[in-house]
Order: C-alpha cells, then sequence, then structure tokens
C-alpha cells in the first residue's frame, strides 16, 4: 500500500503567480467564493486543496477538465503562503493529463475550528477567473 506523499512547499512557485480552483455551485455564496471551496478534503483522504498554476494553463482548461465545477476561481500563490503556519505552502504535483496541477498544503497540525478561519481567509483571498455563469 503506497503511503501519502509528504509535500514540501515549492519555491520554484513564485508567489505572484496566480493559482486556479475549479468552484462546484455548492462552493458559491452571494456571488462569491465560499469558504467551502477549502473545507473539505479529497475523497482519497488527502487534506491538501487541487489547484491550476496559470504559468502552465488556462482557466478555461482547469473548467474543463472539472465536470462538477460552474467556475473557476483564482488567487495569487503569496496569498496562501502569508497564512502560514496553517498553510505550509504550495506544491507541484503534475498528474496524467494535467502538468499543471499543484496543491495548496494544509499544515497536519490545522483542523476544526482553526481550519474553517484558514478557510475563509483563502475564499476572500479568491477572485474569479472565470465566474459563475459566464459559460453555458
Amino acid at each position: 500500500m503506497e503511503s501519502i506523499r509528504e509535500w514540501v512547499d515549492d519555491p520554484a512557485i513564485p508567489n505572484d503567480e496566480m493559482l486556479y480552483r475549479g468552484i462546484t455551485e455548492h462552493q458559491i455564496a452571494e456571488g462569491m467564493v465560499s469558504s467551502a471551496a477549502f473545507k473539505g478534503s479529497s475523497r482519497s483522504g488527502d487534506p491538501h486543496f487541487s489547484v491550476d498554476r496559470a504559468s502552465m494553463t488556462t482557466p478555461r482548461d482547469t473548467l474543463e477538465r472539472l465536470c462538477h465545477s460552474v467556475a473557476v476561481a483564482q488567487l495569487q500563490a503569496g496569498s496562501a503562503r502569508a497564512l502560514a503556519p496553517d498553510v505550509a505552502g504550495i506544491a507541484s504535483a503534475p498528474v496524467p493529463g494535467n502538468l499543471a496541477h499543484a496543491l495548496i498544503l494544509r499544515a497536519p497540525s490545522v483542523g476544526g475550528s482553526a481550519w474553517i478561519r484558514v478557510a475563509r481567509s483563502l475564499a476572500s483571498a479568491c477572485g474569479w477567473a472565470i465566474p459563475p455563469g459566464a459559460v453555458s
């Protein structure tokens, strides 16, 4: 059985690089990105949050790869890193079919109400690369 990889912050991802995150209907509140976009973990049990690097893809490609997304949020890598030590950095994590894939790293010691605060901060740092309703 393969263990979950220990990810580390990638200094090759500059703080001014935009990161794209696919957003579903339930991750939108009052036309803005909701903290729900950063509260749950993936089905695999990995506590980190998938994003795509803007230097390697487009918002349209991100949206097309994610069948349940209705919008694409964007935030600067530095905005996520500014939430250290709760956010442990940004790691490049290419996967087959998506070389732009990266992860916002959730520090292993952060959970519960502390992470809710971080999720709110991440959501408030987001803007729209593709707003809800922009694509039919």
